[in-house]
């Protein structure tokens, strides 16, 4: 732990006088965001048989059904009900699509892909984050922090639908774009936050940044190089972040046994650990690659691993900021922070608000040298 408390940098504020007023720039300026009145959300990829139903209608490519598709992939084709397809098929309904568990607002899209079916939901920008923002921060938190995370949700899908137009889908479902779930989270609250901040971006330059965020930042932010980019983004300076610091998961630890250790790294039992190494950390402290040495008997066998990879294999080590050490049978992490530590700290955002800083400042903490701007 002193190890990465040793590695501490930075703050700059800056202050306004009454309130700020919000300028309106023209799309073109904002490199032409294409259809940013929806986003397109791979909810899920099929490579069986699988059915979305509705309590009302269903329309699949302009022909009415009563409530279910019953959608299958023959290899090259897509099949729902009679209708059937090499690449493409919509479906609408007067009513919530429902796919798996979870009911969705505007429509579905199907598309073939090497690995299956891809199921995409098309819905409004405003509507998606209104599932998003109770998703990815609990409704009863202050408001100021949940207009917050509405815009940087907000400016992460513009973000990535300008990126991805000419692929098929904007943004994923899950936390490795921002965390989905159809209707089932909507909550007035969080609701309340996007319609108070509608068409609000963070934008640097002119340009709608890269708005990444995380969970705790431990005490202080990251560069994004943590997460493999490898531009020089001046709006995501590592940033101190006491607001941070004392809240949940700010601070961790937890083991696991050589044994499950060794088979999770590789893939293999009746291993022996021999060491641990760390040959690189950035200068935050936080570990970017792990080297990790065992034998089989015979000889030593190693493997390195980048951070962002082993955080996959063990979920339980919560961040990059921490420590390991050997203990008897165990291997142990002591850490702090939790997740990437890149951009917004939603904890640490939560400590800001309760003291009495409104969105804007939060903003500002965490994004360096940006502007809020309404775009719609």
């Amino acid at each position: 732990m002193r190890e990465i408390l040793k590695h501490i940098v930075f703050a700059k504020i800056i202050v306004f006088i009454g309130i700020l007023t919000f300028s309106c720039i023209p799309r073109s300026s904002l490199k032409s965001i294409a259809t940013t009145d929806k986003v397109r959300v791979l909810i899920g990829i099929e490579r069986s048989n699988f059915k979305i139903t509705s309590e009302g209608l269903i329309v699949i490519n302009g022909i009415p059904f009563n409530n279910e598709a019953n959608i299958y992939f023959d290899g090259s084709k897509i099949v729902a009900n009679d209708i059937v397809k090499d690449s493409k098929i919509e479906i609408f309904s007067d009513s919530y699509l429902q796919y798996i568990d979870k009911k969705y607002p505007g429509f579905i899209r199907l598309i073939t892909s090497e690995n299956g079916i891809m199921v995409i939901n098309v819905v409004e920008l405003e509507e998606y984050l209104s599932s998003v923002v109770p998703s990815e921060v609990p409704a009863l938190w202050p408001m100021e922090v949940l207009k917050a995370q509405a815009i940087v949700s907000r400016t992460y899908a513009v973000r990535k639908m300008i990126e991805n137009q000419d692929k098929d889908y904007d943004v994923v479902s899950t936390y490795k774009s921002q965390v989905y779930s159809g209707i089932s989270k909507v909550h007035p609250r969080t609701s309340r936050a996007v319609r108070e901040t509608e068409g609000i971006v963070i934008t640097h330059n002119d340009e709608v940044i890269f708005a990444f965020f995380h969970a705790n930042s431990g005490g202080y932010t990251e560069k994004p190089e943590i997460i493999g980019v490898k531009e020089n983004l001046p709006y995501l300076k590592p940033v101190i972040d006491n607001y941070s610091k004392n809240t949940f998961r700010s601070f961790w630890k937890t083991s696991i046994s050589k044994k499950d250790f060794l088979n999770s790294i590789f893939g293999r039992k009746n291993l022996k650990m021999e060491y641990i190494n760390i040959p690189y950390r950035l200068p935050s402290g936080s570990i970017a690659e792990i080297e990790v040495v065992a034998n089989d008997g015979k000889s030593s066998i190693i493997r390195r691993i980048n951070v962002n990879r082993f955080r996959e294999i063990f979920p339980m080590v919560l961040s990059p900021k921490f420590e390991i050490d050997i203990e008897g049978d165990n291997i142990v992490f002591t850490g702090i922070g939790w997740g990437h530590g890149v951009g917004m700290s939603q904890w640490g955002a939560k400590e800001m608000a309760i003291k009495g800083y409104n969105y804007k400042e939060i903003i500002r903490h965490y994004y360096n040298d940006v502007e809020l701007v309404k775009i719609y």
